[in-house]
């Protein structure tokens, strides 16, 4: 979990360089951020970790009210790759009330083709999750976003 931690951390001082250049990241360094879960370990919350980080660090308000959920590896580019276990994630987020959660694009083919509750948003990169935050948020939307083999 700990080099999940640090890789989220190079994704997001590398996002945050980007799109909000304004944000100070010369102290966003391996190990300068520690995040403790319980029952937590693996690569699969690298994205939620970038997500995290992201929002607590920008002036934006990134969730606009909405409560997510996110699954997949990042790499210090933030490339997010795929996880095992998406459908039960996918139902452990909706238990607790997400109304989003960001999956691996790569884990299309692991997808449920009827999600009901939830709206299930396939990515390739963190800047492809942050572009589909800043939007309005639309709490009528449903069921997956990104995956073709799904025609969504």
């Amino acid at each position: 979990m700990k080099v999940s931690q640090n890789t989220a951390v190079a994704a997001t001082k590398l996002i945050l360089q980007k799109k909000f250049p304004e944000v100070d990241t010369s102290e966003l360094v391996d190990g300068a951020i520690n995040i403790s879960l319980k029952n937590t370990g693996g690569p699969s919350g690298g994205l939620i970790f970038a997500l995290g980080l992201t929002e607590l660090l920008t002036p934006a308000d990134l969730l606009q009210g909405r409560k997510i959920a996110a699954s997949g590896t990042i790499t210090a580019a933030g490339k997010v790759g795929p996880i095992g276990g998406i459908t039960e994630k996918i139902i452990a987020a909706k238990r607790v009330g997400a109304t989003v959660l960001f999956a691996a694009r790569e884990n299309c083919e692991d997808l449920p083709t009827d999600v009901s509750g939830i709206s299930v948003i396939a990515v390739s990169t963190l800047e492809e999750a942050l572009e589909y935050l800043q939007r309005p948020a639309e709490s009528s939307a449903r069921g997956v976003i990104g995956c073709t083999n799904l025609s969504a």
